[in-house]
């Protein structure tokens, strides 16, 4: 017997075929043509794309701040400095000579404990010769100044790579250069095995007959604070201070140290910190630190 299936095979199809339309038409995006009025996209609540967070201290701007700086150590005047500073709880900063630890055992041990009391000093590196107080020719040779600044590296062992140029002014921050033209060319190579060379804003002056103090405290606060004051500091709100450890070998300077430091600690908004604090210094460590 032969059946035919012709008309319901036709309709099964059409079945077939209608469901698959439907099913297609439930899943599938519409049409270009179709307008589906969906609302525009909000683009000011896109979340925007993260930064790199800045990790440089932000230091409160509504404070003045003053770096304490003593040069030429280890020197007969180094403890009183040093004893000052804890007596008075404040922080300093020490820019050593390599050839002054080298010649003094009492003082190698004074530059190691100066190391050892970061944070509330930092010590930093003065060169090994000081030049040998021929400075011409040392600054007109470049390659002769690095090594004698690394020879001192190994010698005092600062706890950072800052540094101080031997009778110079000179400032390295930053990849920033400021300084007399002579100086340039160590600045350049000291920023190229990265130290931050640090130089002053106001300086304690000395008889250099008998290394005594020039100012009483009293005028040397007066001039520091109208320094702050009147934004005369190479940044706003930071002044750095240059003085020498054998200003105050004796009874009577150390005495004037201790007021100059005590006069400041009056004025509400003073904040003692240490060089490595100071803005834009990379503080390149060199050595593990100790806090004892």
């Amino acid at each position: 017997m032969k059946y035919n299936f012709g008309f319901f095979g036709k309709k099964t199809n059409l079945v077939f075929y209608s469901i698959l339309w439907i099913l297609g038409s439930c899943t599938s995006a519409p049409p270009p043509s179709e307008n589906t009025n969906y609302p525009p996209p909000d683009n000011s609540a896109k979340e925007k794309p993260t930064l790199l967070k800045d990790t440089t201290p932000v230091l409160d701007t509504t404070h003045w701040y003053v770096y304490l700086t003593f040069d030429d150590g280890p020197q007969p005047g180094t403890a009183n400095c040093i004893q000052i500073c804890k007596e008075e709880g404040i922080k300093a900063s020490f820019f050593m000579v390599g050839l002054h630890a080298d010649r003094w055992r009492a003082g190698k041990l004074l530059v190691d404990s100066i190391r050892q009391a970061y944070p509330q000093f930092v010590l930093a590196n003065h060169s090994y010769s000081h030049a040998n107080n021929h400075y011409r020719y040392f600054y007109q040779h470049p390659h002769v100044a690095l090594a004698d600044f690394e020879q001192a590296e190994q010698v005092v062992r600062p706890n950072f790579r800052i540094a101080r140029l031997p009778g110079n002014n000179a400032w390295g921050i930053e990849h920033k250069e400021k300084s007399h033209h002579l100086v340039a060319a160590v600045l350049h190579k000291m920023d190229s095995i990265g130290y931050d060379v640090i130089g002053w804003d106001q300086e304690w002056n000395f008889r250099h007959t008998n290394s005594r103090p020039v100012l009483v405290p009293d005028s040397l606060v007066a001039r520091t604070m109208h320094l702050l004051r009147e934004g005369k500091t190479r940044i706003p709100r930071h002044l750095v201070l240059l003085s020498h450890d054998r200003m105050f070998s004796r009874p009577a300077d150390s005495a004037s140290l201790q007021r100059y430091i005590f006069l400041l600690k009056q004025q509400p908004d003073i904040v003692f910190q240490t060089i490595d604090q100071y803005p834009g210094v990379s503080k390149t460590p060199l050595i593990t630190a100790h806090t004892f």
